[in-house]
């Protein structure tokens, strides 16, 4: 049992663990950041915190400019709207730093852990057919930063913290009467998932005992047993346990499973007797939408997403069982929300957003459903509910906000919800492949992702929302003196660097134009268009071209106008240039894990390795003699290492474990440096989440 503790001051409870920031009980807005300088604040309350402790502290190892400490301070200010003599006035000493007025009262609360199931669980095999394709749900969640009522309003719920173990607990699935809530707990970023169930004002206990990575819980009707996903590394087993003597049988098995694929794949029919899974016919095709049998575990195809997209996601039944609704993953800012009416298979569109979706669920009435999604410009969960006259879907915003992904889950007979409060930081950091040392590269408390260095290596462009959206930054090669080039408006996908180092090429994610930035003069960038559409652009090695892949094809363009030319057929996602400049790398599927490579001039392509992860079709970088490349620890799920792949001897070499598991969506290519010493990588920043709950229901 470990102590963590709360601080109150005024009308604030601050948790600097879950970093969630209480006002009266419920949840105020404020960003990861600024709650660790609070919680900074409020351990040193009555002292003065001076900005280089701040720094230290809040910062560890980076180098961030004052400016930061002040912006936050600013933050923190507003959000408390605290009178000056009040407990949560923030005092300032020119020169010093800051303090919090206080005064303080620290509670500390005990984070119970029951460490193993009260008996174990069996999972007694049945006959089953094997079926091919798989899913996975894998972390790349972010930090819950607070909430408010709509549209300003006061809030009408309160939220209570209802796990506070180390690590992270996803995925809930909350019992229909609201009395029981299971979860993914991992305890940190070397450790596998496992099914823990929770009480509110009881410790947690944990379901599964037996070594396995676990995804995806669901409750039966009558919240006598669980459903699940158990992974493996050579199948996946749909797995339903019974509370009551924890015995657990197989339904039915998949084929290896996607990995990294942050979204939850399984959920129980009211009436019992249906499972409907997410998960891929065969590898590397979309995910579809099957319904199990739960008596037989026989199955049946639902759905058939068709083009380059990831899938049919997040499945939820209605409230009476005859629907399903469903998140359809174009890619990883492109989702929308679809209903499939089960007696007829007819799917219909709800939304046409093209924004970011992370999590659904049916509101208890069934009469609309819960949505997280950035539709407003900030992550929050929002109503839709059909319009009046049947005339399409409504919006209405509820006071919950977040950062994507965001997880929920409702109760059918109690007006509760719960959800996961994720912290989740990407960052860029430089391997030095000589001495295998890390260093991190311009950090920030936003996401930063598709690092490429500049053909001279002196400067480096990222992708980064640090400004409030998606843009493209190019900066010097340690990260210092960085500059927005992209205006808001466009999605920039990675950017490439011409040969010149004074233009990038690169596409909008949602739309698939192709955009020219150079630069004229410094810190001055003009943007085109191409006037062509494609995927991952590249200039070619004399930058006289600029080649694309797409849903059917390879092109070529002139960079100075001119026709298109077809440099090969098929599918080709995630290019790369060789350092000769002679043949450009691809990938055919987004969850593919077979690299490929054809001359720039055209042919036939030809296979150069497999083994990449699949959703992380981009995390690699071609040497000259070889390809460095991520890929799964043999004999291990969880673990990733860094790899070679030698041209010459056609063998592949170990180089390192990463440190942590790659998040893949989004994260973005491995860039090399000219000289080949360096490797830019995304790595995660480690995280806490914790689960919460609200009540009653918004």
């Amino acid at each position: 049992m470990s102590q963590r503790k709360v601080y109150q001051f005024g009308p604030y409870t601050l948790d600097p663990v879950a970093k969630v920031l209480l006002r009266d009980g419920a949840p105020v807005r404020l960003g990861r950041k600024a709650v660790e300088i609070l919680a900074l604040l409020a351990e040193n309350s009555g002292q003065v915190v001076t900005k280089e402790e701040i720094l230290q502290r809040v910062w560890a190892g980076r180098a961030v400019e004052e400016a930061n400490v002040a912006q936050n301070i600013a933050l923190i200010r507003k959000a408390l709207a605290a009178p000056k003599g009040s407990p949560a006035y923030i005092e300032t000493f020119a020169g010093r730093g800051y303090r919090l007025a206080g005064p303080v009262k620290v509670d500390e609360q005990s984070a119970r852990i029951q460490t193993s199931a009260p008996s174990r669980v069996v999972l007694k095999r049945w006959p089953m057919l094997l079926l091919w394709g798989a899913g996975i749900v894998m972390a790349g969640l972010a930090l819950l930063v607070g909430l408010r009522g709509p549209w300003g309003s006061p809030p009408t719920f309160h939220v209570t913290p209802l796990t506070r173990l180390p690590g992270q607990e996803v995925e809930p699935a909350i019992s229909r009467d609201g009395r029981r809530v299971a979860f993914l707990w991992q305890a940190n970023a070397s450790a596998s998932p496992q099914i823990w169930v929770v009480e509110p004002g009881r410790p947690p206990w944990q379901l599964t005992t037996q070594p396995g990575h676990y995804r995806s819980p669901a409750w039966s009707p009558d919240g006598q047993a669980l459903a699940f996903l158990k992974i493996g590394t050579a199948a996946t087993e749909v797995v339903v346990v019974s509370l009551e003597n924890k015995r657990g049988r197989v339904l039915t098995r998949f084929a290896v499973p996607r990995y990294g694929f942050p979204r939850r794949l399984l959920d129980w029919s009211p009436d019992g007797r249906h499972l409907i899974v997410s998960h891929p016919e065969a590898a590397p095709q979309p995910l579809k939408l099957h319904l199990i049998d739960v008596q037989t575990g026989a199955k049946r195809t639902q759905t058939a997403p068709e083009g380059d997209i990831a899938g049919d996601v997040n499945p939820r039944f209605s409230v009476d069982g005859r629907k399903v609704a469903f998140i359809r993953a174009v890619n990883r800012t492109v989702q929308d929300v679809y209903v499939q009416d089960l007696a007829t298979g007819l799917v219909d569109r709800v939304t046409y957003d093209g924004c970011q979706i992370s999590d659904l669920d049916w509101l208890p009435d069934g009469g609309g459903l819960l949505v997280a999604s950035n539709r407003g410009g900030e992550f929050r969960i929002w109503k839709l509910q059909p319009a009046a006259r049947g005339k399409g879907w409504s919006w209405s915003p509820t006071g919950v906000y977040g950062t994507y992904p965001l997880q929920l889950a409702v109760a059918r007979q109690r007006p509760r919800l719960v959800y996961s409060a994720l912290q989740y930081d990407r960052n860029i950091w430089q391997l030095d492949l000589q001495t295998k040392s890390w260093k991190e590269v311009a950090p920030s408390t936003a996401d930063e992702a598709s690092p490429q260095y500049s053909p001279q290596g002196d400067r480096i462009c990222f992708r980064s929302d640090r400004s409030g959206w998606p843009q493209l930054w190019v900066a010097r090669a340690d990260g210092s003196d960085s500059l927005s080039i992209t205006p808001r408006g466009i999605e920039p996908s990675v950017g490439r660097w011409a040969p010149d180092g004074h233009a990038i090429v690169f596409n909008d994610a949602r739309t698939g134009e192709i955009y020219i930035a150079r630069e004229h003069a410094r810190s001055q960038w003009e943007i085109r268009s191409l006037g062509v559409r494609g995927f991952h652009p590249v200039f070619s090695a004399d930058g006289r071209w600029v080649l694309a892949g797409g849903a059917d094809r390879l092109i070529r363009v002139p960079v100075h106008g001119g026709g298109i030319q077809v440099v090969a057929h098929g599918k080709a996602l995630s290019l790369g240039l060789s350092p000769d400049g002679r043949h450009i790398y691809f990938i055919r599927q987004p969850a593919d894990t077979v690299l490929w490579r054809v001359p720039v001039t055209g042919g036939q392509p030809e296979r150069v390795l497999d083994g990449l992860i699949p959703d992380c079709g981009s995390c690699w970088a071609v040497a000259r003699h070889g390809v460095l490349y991520l890929t799964v620890a043999g004999g291990s799920f969880d673990a990733q290492v860094l790899a070679f792949y030698d041209f010459r001897t056609q063998k592949q070499t170990v180089l390192l474990h990463y440190p942590e598991p790659l998040l893949p969506l989004g994260s973005g290519p491995f860039s090399l440096s000219p000289d080949e010493r360096s490797l830019l990588c995304v790595r995660v920043d480690p995280s806490n989440t914790d689960l919460l709950l609200v009540e009653p229901l918004m």
